[in-house]
């Protein structure tokens, strides 16, 4: 894997994980942020999903459309 490669699904996973914290975050405080949650837990899967799509070298569109990606 080059390293173009390998610094871009670093940057999509660290994008993902600080996503997942957040949702976690908003799950604790009282009374918990379902919406905010939701849309945190949503753009985890997204950058995840691109992170993926780099690493098999298929091309990553610009949009937040799950089935499209």
């Amino acid at each position: 894997m080059d390293d173009l490669k390998k610094i871009a699904i670093e940057r999509w996973l660290q994008k993902a994980n600080n996503d997942l914290r957040t949702a976690e975050t908003m799950l604790r405080v009282d009374p918990p942020t379902t919406d905010t949650m939701c849309f945190h837990a949503q753009q985890y899967v997204e950058k995840s999903l691109k992170a993926y799509l780099v690493h098999i070298d298929q091309h990553v569109e610009k949009t937040h459309y799950l089935p499209r990606l």
